[in-house]
């Protein structure tokens, strides 16, 4: 299965390598006026649209020339991999070897070193395979999540990211990948002058995991079982959250809210995304707004409130003044607001403060860490802050 770029291009969906050197090659050429274009911040439909063409021709110029022979001395012609160009980008999907495969009989298996089969005879919960047609179904996402858990030597925070994305409004893309589209949608700069291209490695998406699903089936997994030890699945069951809007965001919550012995901070499990009621006092701070969404809401001992923003400088900067307001308005309502900026979440010794402050704030912390605790922490925190961790941990 194949999606073209050029495709993913019509809708702000790039592979860099692709694109750059065409717009650093317009940059150096003094193309002004396009590049004004470009990265200007007004949001108009006309440059929305202009924008999102631009790259499409771009990554289709890219496509053509990639596939295209070069024709050498005498006339040889040579692939264009071998000739130095750009690599023809792809987002070929490769089915694991071996495929497993599911039959309700015995008598179905076949010995085979591409498909091992599994033999199941009782019902299946609801909801456990998806249909994809009228012969083929696919694990659900929980079960495709219970069973990586299972079967591979992972850590509870690998399974927690891992599951917070599925539940969350983002997806992956391949890596090379950037998603151009949020900053054309919002009116921000795509491109900087010297034809650098700005973007994530992620798209908006819808969830396709329910976190409850997921801790049915651990629960099922465990009956029968004397062991009460708790396996790295218990761990993360909690930590799977709906709502997460970012990979930067997952991250966050999840260094948060993991337990000190596993390599978090141990503040308590947040409701991501919440949209709480203003009292009329803060209303009025916040320019008539009733509501204000939360990107991550602590809740401590003693009704201590604290609302983590992932995001900081890089992301509110336009719009300082209406996050000062906003700002206010929940402090008046009793709310902590801690912003957190990418570089400071990278930098674990400053990480490592401000979550340990949040996790005092909340009472949840009352000593120090011990030297076991804080090289576990820093373990983590080097995963959660590789951008490629999770790629890199399904792909092993």
């Amino acid at each position: 299965m194949t999606i073209p770029p050029v495709v993913l291009a019509a809708h702000g969906i790039v592979p860099r390598a692709a694109v750059e050197p065409g717009l650093k090659l317009m940059a150096a050429r003094g193309a002004a006026p396009l590049m004004r274009e470009l990265t200007s911040g007004e949001a108009t439909a006309d440059k929305m649209d202009l924008r999102k063409a631009v790259l499409r021709n771009l990554t289709r110029l890219a496509w053509q020339e990639a596939g295209a022979p070069k024709v050498g001395a005498g006339g040889t012609a040579t692939p264009a991999a071998a000739s130095g160009t750009l690599a023809k980008p792809s987002m070929d999907y490769k089915f694991p070897n071996q495929l497993e495969l599911m039959v309700g009989a015995d008598k179905a298996r076949r010995s085979s070193s591409d498909v091992y089969a599994h033999c199941v005879t009782r019902d299946l919960q609801p909801g456990l395979l998806w249909r994809i047609n009228d012969s083929v179904l696919v694990v659900s996402p929980a079960l495709l999540l219970v069973q990586f858990a299972r079967r591979t030597a992972v850590p509870p925070h690998v399974i927690a990211t891992a599951g917070c994305e599925l539940a969350g409004m983002y997806s992956l893309l391949p890596s090379g990948y950037v998603d151009c589209s949020k900053l054309i949608d919002e009116g921000r700069e795509i491109v900087r002058p010297d034809g650098t291209l700005l973007g994530d490695g992620y798209a908006r998406a819808r969830s396709v995991l329910v976190p409850a699903d997921f801790v049915d089936l651990v629960a099922l997994a465990r009956e029968g079982k004397k062991s009460t030890r708790r396996t790295p699945r218990d761990v993360a069951a909690p930590l799977i959250l709906a709502g997460s809007a970012s990979p930067f965001e997952t991250g966050v919550d999840v260094s948060l809210a993991l337990g000190r012995w596993h390599g978090g901070f141990g503040a308590g499990v947040p409701r991501l995304n919440e949209a709480v009621e203003l009292s009329p006092e803060a209303r009025a701070l916040y320019g008539g707004r009733k509501k204000a969404v939360l990107d991550a809401l602590f809740a401590g001992r003693y009704g201590v409130k604290i609302d983590v923003e992932p995001g900081g400088d890089a992301w509110h900067s336009p719009k300082w003044k209406q996050d000062n307001r906003r700002r206010q308005a929940l402090e008046r309502d009793g709310y902590r607001v801690v912003v957190v900026s990418w570089d400071e979440f990278v930098d674990f010794p400053c990480w490592s403060l401000i979550a340990e402050a949040v996790s005092r704030r909340l009472g949840r912390v009352a000593h120090g860490a011990t030297d076991r605790m804080r090289e576990r922490q820093r373990r983590v925190h080097a995963d959660l802050a590789n951008p490629d961790f999770l790629r890199e941990s399904f792909g092993a």
